[in-house]
């Protein structure tokens, strides 16, 4: 058999091309001392397994294909690699992200299913914190090839709009919201709509759609009542909680809510304004902290309101869920010596 010439100095050798489906070649013989080995007999050890650099999942086979089921074992063992689904794995180090666990929730469904609910929430950055389990939604004739656990598959009559987050397939948000009413108990379905209603990312007027035509939709009530709260100029739970419990009664019902204004440029948006009595309240959320970067923005529009001669005053959710009548107080007693004030001067 004649033997093909080795390349000249200088020219490329190209690189064998993959194929998901070939088994990795055996090792080569070693040859004859004073012998040159025919080009198709010169290989390298199989390539080792990047767990660290970049995400990825694949298959059982895949995996052997290109490694050698030695080494795929040895990485299983090892902890450097984790199964999420049967036959899907990813390495670990990014096998417990939301947008692993997302790919493959897909995955299982041969590629048909959708993220929604509060993944979706997540996906689109309508929320921050990212939920424990992950909906999925398909085709109601449609079954899952692979379980996973911490993933639920909702069986749709209709399938949502999406969009396409680094090649997940997300349902639009305002679906997400809708899917998300089934996944959350009861007492947290409103403050998640208002907290959702708040985003740039959501139409309320959507929502509202979607409402009116799913007329048995999970949790239909609480996206109602935080559509009506959103439509008042609520846009919080605390907010919420704080029009409910501390700013209720004829003698806060003059006031502004969500009232806007501009100083030195600068455009505000107030929770409560006393015009009489040109006093702002604020209540400024669960995760207010004074090293916060809002905690330095607040100070500082404070003093921008107080050069136009408004007085903010500011309530935490510990003062209005523990305190609502000590917050009702001192809104009374600062509007009343405001007005005072103004009139003596």
């Amino acid at each position: 058999m004649q033997e093909s010439p080795l390349p000249r100095i200088g020219t490329a050798v190209p690189t064998p091309t993959f194929c998901p489906q070939m088994s990795p070649a055996p090792f080569p013989r070693r040859a004859p001392h004073g012998t040159v080995p025919h080009m198709n007999e010169i290989s390298t050890r199989p390539p080792r397994i990047d767990t660290t650099s970049r995400p990825w999942l694949l298959t059982r086979q895949h995996l052997e294909a290109r490694y050698g089921r030695t080494a795929i074992d040895t990485a299983i063992a090892s902890g450097a690699l984790t199964r999420l689904a049967r036959d899907l794995y990813a390495p670990t180090l990014y096998a417990g992200t939301l947008t692993m666990r997302a790919r493959a929730a897909i995955a299982a469904t041969e590629g048909r299913g959708v993220i929604s609910g509060l993944a979706g929430l997540f996906l689109t950055r309508v929320i921050e914190t990212p939920p424990e389990r992950i909906l999925t939604v398909i085709d109601r004739h449609h079954h899952e090839l692979r379980t996973m656990s911490r993933v639920t598959y909702y069986r749709a009559t209709v399938t949502p709009p999406v969009w396409i987050i680094d090649g997940l397939a997300v349902a639009e948000p305002e679906w997400c919201l809708a899917h998300a009413m089934r996944e959350l108990p009861a007492g947290r379905r409103k403050d998640t709509a208002l907290m959702a209603l708040a985003s740039d990312a959501i139409s309320p007027t959507v929502v509202a759609d979607l409402v009116a035509r799913f007329t048995r939709m999970r949790g239909r009530g609480a996206l109602r009542a935080a559509l009506e709260a959103h439509d008042d100029g609520i846009h919080s739970p605390l907010e919420d909680r704080a029009w409910g419990t501390v700013l209720v009664g004829t003698q806060f019902a003059h006031l502004r809510r969500q009232y806007e204004l501009v100083v030195e440029g600068r455009r505000m948006i107030l929770d409560a304004y006393d015009e009489r009595s040109r006093l702002a309240i604020e209540f400024d959320g669960e995760r207010f902290h004074i090293a916060s970067p809002q905690w330095h923005a607040d100070r500082e529009r404070d003093a921008l309101l107080a050069s136009v001669g408004i007085q903010t005053l500011r309530f935490t959710w510990r003062d209005v869920c523990d305190r609502p009548l000590w917050c009702r107080r001192m809104v009374e007693q600062t509007m009343r010596q405001r007005l005072n004030v103004a009139r003596a001067a």
